[in-house]
């Protein structure tokens, strides 16, 4: 990483190893102040020469003959410096890893490179890990609502003891979901998370339109107090969801967006089940 520091490529970092060194490189260290001749004597004539009060390096030249055990990570952990280093370290389950940030990546591909071959060592792109992480929710996301949606027709078949009711009731939902997927694809809108969280309560209200009128459909003066219960439960939705998508902030535009949009999508879709419905018992006096 030092090599790659002073090549450019690498901003800077900030590593464990500027507080603590390994018992190995401690020792070397070490050996090589204990070899330097008169090192406490010409430190003492340094130091005063400076300014520093004669003596003041005493203690410094006694561990010299009798020096202390190499620093060890508890030891650092359990001083005033403990704080800083905790950032630094992280303990899994019996083992240590060791944290080191790096400023400045301009090439990720170059430093995964000079770090491969190192054991147990691995570069965290933290853009890519979270984009990665979004990406398998939203995934998992979309195929929960697939389940869902089978349940769901499960039920309204179960209620209405057929499929053609069922399917009317589901008729607005389906079609909302298909349409305002295809209109992100089309737009060049990435979906993600939110717009995938969003389409579940979508597609909920979707279901809701579709049964209130397919239930209200069977008797004449109860369709049109449902159709407008139905409009005042959208706006009211949009109202409290649909602004969202006025906002500069990204998620919350991403939220507002797909419930606005889906929300009166569902709504103008919930005359299809009308259709449907219509279009049932006219083959069945067709019959």
């Amino acid at each position: 990483l030092e090599a790659l520091v002073g090549s450019g490529e690498l901003g800077g970092m900030r590593s464990l190893h500027d507080l603590l060194w390994s018992p190995n490189l401690q020792q070397r260290n070490l050996d090589a102040l204990r070899a330097s001749p008169e090192l406490a004597a010409r430190i003492e004539t340094a130091y005063s020469a400076a300014g520093f009060r004669p003596g003041a390096f005493a203690a410094f030249a006694q561990s010299l003959d009798s020096p202390p055990p190499p620093l060890t990570l508890a030891e650092l952990r359990a001083s005033p410096l403990g704080a800083l280093a905790s950032t630094l370290v992280l303990d899994l389950e019996g083992r240590t890893a060791v944290i080191t940030y790096l400023r400045g990546v301009n090439d990720p591909a170059r430093i995964r490179a000079a770090l491969d071959g190192l054991p147990d060592v691995h570069l965290l792109e933290q853009g890519a890990f979270l984009n990665q992480i979004a990406a398998s929710f939203r995934t998992r996301t979309l195929l929960q609502i697939v389940l869902g949606s089978v349940c769901v027709l499960g039920i309204l078949v179960a209620r209405y003891r057929g499929w053609r009711r069922a399917l009317a009731a589901f008729l607005p939902a389906l079609a909302t979901a298909i349409l305002l997927l295809s209109a992100f694809a089309l737009s060049g809108t990435e979906t993600n998370l939110l717009h995938a969280v969003s389409l579940l309560i979508v597609m909920g209200m979707g279901v809701d339109y579709g049964i209130f009128v397919v239930d209200s459909s069977a008797k004449g003066e109860e369709l049109g107090p449902t159709l407008v219960s139905c409009l005042f439960c959208c706006l009211t939705t949009i109202l409290g969801f649909g602004t969202l998508a006025l906002s500069s902030h990204p998620a919350l535009r991403a939220i507002g967006l797909t419930t606005g949009v889906g929300i009166v999508l569902s709504l103008a879709h919930a005359p299809l089940s009308l259709l449907a419905l219509r279009a049932d018992s006219d083959s069945g006096r067709a019959a």
